[in-house]
């Protein structure tokens, strides 16, 4: 009686230190075709539609744009679904430069899953992707 007791404790406290340990991921964020070597890349990483593309990026990095692929690890993300968005500060303001009537950006930008852009920004959907073990995500800037 006592052996089983002490087997269910033992396998629960295993089951639970597994899930526990396996519940967080590093993602590596690559960024291709930076053209110049100013500034800084801006990256946000989502895991809400409603936050996506709003200004208000709660997991944010910023790293020196001096090569022409830089790459940033989000270390211990929790699963689940992401989006990021991106975009290199050239004046180092801390904000995506816009020009012309339509406000179309001046700053090279991407989007995770690298979608094909028609009109306007994607959308969350067209982004995400399912973050389960450790994994590298590439972006490529336009």
């Amino acid at each position: 009686m006592y052996l089983r007791i002490f087997s269910f404790v033992l396998f629960s406290f295993l089951f639970v230190q597994s899930v526990h340990t396996q519940s967080t991921y590093d993602l590596t964020v690559e960024v291709k075709g930076i053209e110049t070597l100013e500034g800084n890349i801006m990256i946000c990483l989502v895991s809400d539609k409603n936050n996506f593309l709003d200004g208000g990026c709660k997991r944010g990095k910023s790293i020196p744009a001096n090569r022409s692929t830089v790459e940033v690890t989000f270390e211990q993300s929790a699963a689940g679904y992401y989006a990021i968005t991106l975009f290199h500060d050239e004046n180092s303001d801390q904000q995506l430069n816009t020009e012309g009537l339509f406000g179309m950006p001046s700053e090279s930008y991407g989007f995770s899953n690298n979608p094909t852009l028609l009109f306007g920004p994607p959308s969350f959907d067209r982004c995400r992707f399912k973050l389960s073990e450790d994994q590298v995500i590439q972006v490529k800037l336009k």
